[in-house]
Formats: C-alpha cells, sequence, structure tokens
C-alpha cells in the first residue's frame, strides 16, 4: 500500500481532519532513542549458544561463534573453561541465534499522518534505524525520484541494511501511484529514467482498493501489459501492488514477476498457484498492514508490544494508538469495517502459497499509517505463523528466501563460517513460536555490536 496519498478525496479529508492535536503525530516521531555501532571491536566470541539452522529445520546446540571483523570466523562446539583470544567474550547461556531478517516491503517514512516529515533526510534515518531490530535487508517499493538519487548517493547513506529500490510506483492518472502515467510515451520515459539510474525493479499499480471501500481508476490492459514488456526488455523485473485475485492472474498471463501484496479479495486457485510458479514470482503477504487497514487501533497496540527496543517515545505510541488516530482513519476508510471478512482470505492465501511451493517472502507495508518501522516486522513474523506457517517456514520467508532471491544467501542470512555476522540472539527459542524474537537481546552486524542491544551480562 502506497503511503502517497495523492488523490483529492484523501487529501481533503486528511486536510479538514488533522486539526485536532490529539490525533496521530503531535509528538515528533523523529526523536527516537538514538543507537550506535561500536566499531571499536575487531573480534568476538558469543559462547554457549543454540544456532539455529533455517534451511535444514535444525537446532545445533551449545556452540561458540567466533566473529573476526564482519565476518563469521568459525562455529565450533562449546566446551568448558576454553580459552578464547578475542576482544570481547559475550557469554550466551544457553540463547539462541538467527540469522538477521529483511523486510521486502518497506516505506522507510514514519508511519504517522504526518506526510510532510517524508523527507529524503528522513527516509535515510529510518534505514539505518532498522539495523537495531536485526532488519538486514530492504525493498522499498514506492520512492520518489528525488528520494531514490539523494539515496543512491552512498556518501549520505552510513551503516544501514541493504538495500533494493524501485523508484516511484507507476499508475494511473488521479489513481494509486507515485508516477501518474496515460500513454506509452510516459511509461517509456520514466523506466527509461529509472534504468539510466541503475534500478533493477519496476513497481505498478493495478488496484481500485475495492477491498478497503475505495473505487479508484486503474491503468488500462494495454498499458499494464508495456509496463511489463518494457520493463522486461531493459532487463528490469516487473512487480505489482495487485489484491484482487482476478487482476494478478490477469498480470500473471503478462509475465509479471512478482506480488508486493497478499490477495485479500478471495481464496487463491489453482490457476493462479501454477502462474506464480511458472513466472517464478514472488509473493508478499504484508499481513501487518491488513490488520492495521482493518483494525487500525488494535493493529497499532499490538505492534507497540514488540517495542522491545524502546525505540519509540510513550507520547508517540500513546498519540498514535489513540481513538483520534482511530478515527481518523476510518473517515479515510468508513467501510473497511465491514470489509474485515477479507482477512481470511490473506492468512489462508498466506499457507496455501507456500504449501504449492511458491516463493514467499516477508514484508510488512512499513509506512503506511499505523504500520510502524521495525516492531511491525516483529508483527509480520507472528502473523505469518497465525496464518498456518510453522516457525521454521516463517524464519524461511524472512531470511533464507529473500536472501536467495537478491543472491546474497548463503554470505548472508547463516551462521556458518564464511558468512557475515549479521544475527539477533534471543533469550527463547523462536523455533517454539516466532513471538520469541520479543526476547531478543542482541542484535550484531557486520560484527559490530548495536548499541540498544540489552542484558550484556558476562560480556568483557
Amino acid at each position: 500500500m502506497m503511503y502517497r496519498l495523492s488523490f483529492l478525496l484523501l487529501a481533503l479529508l486528511f486536510l479538514f481532519s488533522y486539526e485536532s492535536p490529539r490525533a496521530g503525530n503531535k509528538s515528533d516521531p523523529a526523536k527516537l532513542k538514538p543507537f550506535n555501532i561500536d566499531k571499536t571491536v575487531h573480534s568476538i566470541t558469543l559462547s554457549n549458544v543454540h544456532v539455529v539452522d533455517i534451511e535444514n529445520r535444525k537446532i545445533i546446540e551449545n556452540q561458540d561463534i567466533i566473529i573476526e571483523g564482519s565476518l563469521i570466523k568459525e562455529v565450533r562446539p562449546h566446551k568448558p573453561n576454553q580459552v578464547f583470544r578475542t576482544d570481547t567474550i559475550i557469554q550466551g547461556n544457553g540463547s539462541y541465534v538467527i540469522p538477521s531478517i529483511c523486510d521486502m516491503h518497506h516505506h522507510m517514512t514514519p508511519s504517522d499522518f504526518d506526510f510532510s516529515g517524508n523527507t529524503p533526510e528522513r527516509q535515510i534515518e529510518i534505514l539505518e534505524d532498522q539495523l537495531q531490530y536485526g532488519i538486514q535487508a530492504i525493498m522499498n517499493p514506492n520512492i520518489s525520484l528525488d528520494a531514490t538519487n539523494f539515496i543512491l548517493d552512498e556518501n549520505r547513506v552510513g551503516a544501514s541494511p541493504y538495500l533494493i529500490l524501485t523508484g516511484p510506483s507507476i499508475g494511473p492518472n488521479k489513481g494509486w501511484g507515485g508516477h501518474q502515467v496515460s500513454s506509452k510515451e510516459e511509461i517509456s520515459n520514466i523506466i527509461e529514467q529509472l534504468h539510466t539510474m541503475g534500478i533493477q525493479v519496476v513497481k505498478f499499480t493495478y488496484d481500485d482498493l475495492s477491498w478497503l471501500g475505495g473505487q479508484m481508476p486503474v491503468l488500462e490492459p494495454e498499458l499494464l501489459k508495456y509496463i511489463i514488456e518494457t520493463s522486461h526488455g531493459k532487463g528490469m523485473k516487473a512487480i505489482a501492488h495487485v489484491a484482487d485475485l482476478s487482476r494478478a492472474k490477469e498480470l500473471l498471463r503478462m509475465g509479471l514477476d512478482g506480488l508486493v501484496h497478499g490477495i485479500v479479495s478471495e481464496k487463491v486457485d489453482e490457476e493462479f498457484l501454477s502462474l506464480l510458479k511458472e513466472n517464478r514470482a514472488f509473493y508478499i503477504p504484508t499481513t501487518a498492514v491488513y490488520e492495521t487497514s482493518f483494525g487500525f487501533q488494535e493493529s497499532v497496540r499490538k505492534q507497540f508490544e514488540y517495542n522491545i527496543w524502546e525505540e519509540f517515545p510513550e507520547e508517540f505510541r500513546d498519540s498514535l494508538s489513540n481513538d483520534a488516530s482511530r478515527d481518523m482513519w476510518n473517515s479515510w476508510w468508513p467501510k473497511a469495517n465491514s470489509l474485515k471478512h477479507g482477512l481470511s482470505n490473506i492468512y489462508w492465501n498466506t499457507k496455501a502459497v507456500y504449501e504449492s511451493g511458491n516463493l514467499v517472502m516477508m514484508g510488512s507495508d512499513t509506512g503506511t499509517p499505523g504500520v510502524l518501522p521495525g516492531i511491525s516486522a516483529y508483527y509480520e513474523l507472528e502473523l505469518m505463523e497465525n496464518s498456518g506457517l510453522t516457525p521454521y517456514e516463517v524464519l524461511e520467508c524472512a531470511t533464507v528466501a529473500p536472501l536467495k532471491y537478491l543472491g546474497l544467501y548463503p554470505k548472508q542470512g547463516k551462521i556458518a563460517k564464511g558468512s557475515k555476522a549479521n544475527m539477533i540472539v534471543l533469550k527463547k527459542d523462536p523455533t517454539s513460536s516466532v513471538n520469541n524474537i520479543n526476547t531478543s537481546w542482541l542484535v550484531l552486524y557486520n560484527g559490530a555490536l548495536v548499541s540498544n542491544s540489552r542484558d550484556l551480562v558476562g560480556t568483557h
């Protein structure tokens, strides 16, 4: 779902409803708790931990992880009274270690109602902030050309997750999309511009938002096909915001490479699953944004249960989860509650797509109001487990699957010799429930300690 409300009706509703000082974001969400990456320690031993091998569905108990620089030098069985020759030793005391996760639908925006704060500088800050949650890769499937150019300047971005940008989402005039078009010439121009910038993925919309009570125009089939064919002609992938089953199948027949939202209109069928497999297309459920769309207040409050790194101040939590924010959202989408039955399709479809052998990747749609940076990724893990996936399957969708898709696995996403030391350490077993992500107490990024890590008992 796009965070930019480019059409007149919502803009007017925003202007008239935002006058309430209690609604949404009168506390500054930019004032988040700071964190740092400690690059002063060259070598670390993480002693006596249980390594979660997600790909092979097993836990390797009582291991010592030796880290030098940004890489894992060795993983070996723990021995009592072992002498370690590293700068720092952290006693894991039987904690569990998983690879850092990926959020494949993340707009890098504050997720409140103050869209004036969505500056390129702020987006970089949010991108960098995601490291403290153990997020090692992000795909942003809608970002302005100005912000794209700004962020692609490597000198402006510090330590941050691996990033995939699509530039602005292509949509119809007066419809849902960051770059609105009505002709093949306009499509050619924007795709050529993205290609010149080095963008490898083109995203477009094909959604009238009827699932949420909207009545938006959509692109004509001829233009949709042209987007896909032109993208492929440039060696680029074409992915889509589409929530309706019949429209999704229409795009897959044209050669679509991925869906950045789950299908909410109805249960998917065998033809859909076969088309996904034929195209080798991915499927990102974004259950968090659907839960937020149909139950804003409840979803926001649930996400704050994952505020374990205490990044968000209490006043921001209270302002976004109060009745005024709920009422603002409901004023935009007054029919949402009556359409909530679509949620059951999202959960059923996630499991059906996974069990059919198709590629499912975790993505939260962070940036939509009420879908919060970092904590919504943890929330999405819980929701994917609620769809019927096992904890191992959920973790696969959040680590191994997207990193393989990006060509980064096993250099990233595996706790093994030679892999990057990007990991999350938890007190409780995440393979018994992914909700145990809430017991995370340590994050490492490229072998460096994230300073918001908690309870570093036995560190020296």
